[in-house]
């Protein structure tokens, strides 16, 4: 099938039959993708691909021809670099869609303005990402992710126009009763590793069915959605879904558990 990285692919080909260049020997018949890697970074085996070969002795190409500029790289300072990095190695690149050609002042100029800008509109859509989410924080409404253990979700009302289907979160009833036994074993005293041992009795593992670490232990019992809250970016504000220990229990667990008595802390491994 035809794709997307096919249309730009093509394009790219149309500039460089333009210019009277040849395709290099590097990637795919001369073309190197980074299919489902994002261009916030440089982080990416296509980009890699090409930054060896640029720092061998004999490389095999002197130009690069790319659809657009946020297709190499979304970051100012990487940019900056790569154009560096190619200057100083007589390397040429090209954006098909905003027609710039590093090989002139003003195209080095403009790539590096438009760098900038790239990069101010993914800060923008983060900055609001956040917001959206400190929204939805402090009307006590969970903001995705991976739903903490002994939770789950259940379609709530009918799909919405986009498509959506809206939920909401319920306590696990197979999950729960078993899980708050660590709260309340903490708040007597016991050690993690004993704390541990006694869900696993009950036939009760970890999330991914697997034994319980110390360390897995210690940010359950932390948790404070467990009783009830959400914590986000900073803040704690109570959340809408129903809590599996109280108050008075997550609070004398926690007291224990950050106490440092023996049994209790653990470790990281280094």
């Amino acid at each position: 099938d035809f794709t997307t990285l096919d249309a730009q692919a093509h394009h790219c080909k149309n500039m460089l039959d333009a210019f009277g260049y040849e395709m290099a020997n590097i990637g795919k018949k001369g073309v190197v993708n980074d299919d489902g890697f994002s261009g916030k970074d440089l982080n990416r085996p296509g980009i890699q691909k090409i930054l060896e070969d640029v720092n061998k002795k004999k490389r095999s190409f002197d130009g690069i021809i790319f659809f657009r500029l946020d297709r190499l790289t979304r970051n100012p300072r990487d940019l900056y670099s790569l154009i560096d990095l190619f200057r100083d190695n007589d390397i040429d690149f090209i954006s098909v869609r905003e027609n710039l050609d590093s090989s002139t002042a003003i195209g080095r100029v403009v790539i590096g303005i438009l760098g900038l800008l790239s990069a101010f509109e993914r800060e923008l859509t983060g900055e609001r990402v956040k917001a959206s989410a400190l929204a939805r924080v402090r009307q006590g409404r969970w903001v995705g992710g991976q739903l903490p253990y002994g939770y789950k979700l259940i379609p709530d009302g009918e799909r919405l126009p986009n498509g959506t289907q809206p939920n909401k979160i319920i306590v696990d009833e197979d999950v729960a009763p078993k899980l708050k036994l660590a709260w309340e074993l903490a708040a007597d005293n016991k050690s993690l590793t004993e704390i541990g041992l006694e869900l696993q009795k009950r036939d009760l593992l970890t999330s991914t069915n697997k034994p319980w670490r110390r360390q897995s232990l210690s940010h359950l019992i932390k948790n404070p959605f467990y009783k009830g809250y959400i914590h986000y970016s900073g803040e704690m504000h109570k959340g809408t879904h129903q809590a599996i220990v109280d108050d008075k229990l997550w609070e004398r667990a926690n007291r224990i558990l950050t106490a440092k008595l023996p049994g209790h802390n653990f470790v990281p491994k280094a």
